[in-house]
């Protein structure tokens, strides 16, 4: 499967279960959304840092750059991945009676600036992988 397909199911996956938790335990998907597409990776981003450091499992010799260190990675996980979040309480606001035009104008601007970012990223990701 290609990568980015994947990436793709994967938000798509969380997102139902954001969904589900929203149906059956009334917890909320913004709030949902935001541990397990945000917090969830840069927790275990923390959590394994040492490993990306030069001599670490992940970068035994010290020539590998961590995904952390390149601006796609945040890009993708502040603003992609934010402006789903953001989308997620705008639909709570949007069915509790509210307005969620700003918060739509908000996640708009977090996509515009993050998506040539994230996608340039990805390409030159890719690029060096063949």
């Amino acid at each position: 499967m290609k990568p980015f397909r994947r990436y793709i199911i994967t938000i798509a996956i969380m997102v139902a279960i954001s969904i589900a938790l929203r149906l059956i335990w009334e917890i909320s998907s913004g709030t949902t959304l935001a541990v397990l597409l945000i917090g969830w990776p840069l927790a275990g981003t923390l959590i394994t840092i040492d490993d990306d450091y030069p001599g670490g499992w992940s970068n035994p010799d010290g020539t590998v750059v961590p995904e952390w260190k390149m601006l796609w990675w945040w890009a993708d996980l502040l603003l992609m991945r934010g402006a789903v979040v953001v989308i997620a309480f705008a639909l709570e606001h949007a069915l509790a009676g509210h307005s969620a035009l700003p918060l739509l104008i908000a996640a708009a601007a977090m996509v515009a600036v993050g998506l040539p970012v994230f996608l340039r990223g990805v390409k030159r990701e890719m690029a060096n992988a063949v």
